[in-house]
Formats: structure tokens, sequence, C-alpha cells
């Protein structure tokens, strides 16, 4: 199922400069991650989860299989949130940052 094959990374596998070393974007991409992937497509294997997407797996799962599906969905979401563009932080939500954990 496509839920177990490791994406491509959507801002490229080279280093970001003051977020991601080349050995860091390796470690926490292809192995990491993939291994997530490859250890919740293998627990699933003849099980009800099977065929199901791994928020589903995360929700309806337990043990080590849900927390396989759920860290691979948590570094699928986070390597989809990060950007080679600087972004800038809307200036309430950073006064809020600040104010919160200065």
């Amino acid at each position: 199922m496509d839920q177990f094959v490791l994406p491509a990374l959507p801002f490229g596998a080279s280093p970001i400069e003051g977020l991601f070393s080349a050995e860091t974007l390796h470690y926490h991409h292809d192995v990491h991650f993939k291994n997530y992937l490859d250890t919740a497509k293998k627990l699933s294997e003849g099980t009800e989860f099977a065929d199901q997407s791994l928020g589903e797996i995360t929700i309806g799962a337990s043990d080590a299989l849900q927390r396989n599906a759920a860290q691979a969905l948590n570094h699928d979401f986070y390597f989809k949130c990060v950007s080679r563009e600087k972004i800038a932080i809307p200036e309430k939500l950073s006064q809020a940052l600040s104010a919160k954990f200065s």
C-alpha cells in the first residue's frame, strides 16, 4: 500500500542551511521515517489494518503498530511543514510565543 512507501521530501534532499545538515536530513528521513513505515507495514500485514491509512491505524490499532504508524504520520506531517522559503511569523503569534516562552 502507498501509505507504507517513503515519500520524497517535498523540498528536495539537499541540506537546508540553518535547519538541516545533509546527515541529519538523511537520518531523520531516509532511516528513521523509513523504519517507522517499514515496521508499521510489517506489523499490519495480515491484520484488519493492512489496507488502512496511517491515520486510521493510529486511531484503531494499539501497541507497537499504533506507535509506529503514529511516528510515521508525525514524520510525514513534519516534513510537509518544512520549507526552503523563510516565512514570517505573524506579529500576534510572535508576541504570544515570546510572552509564553521568554
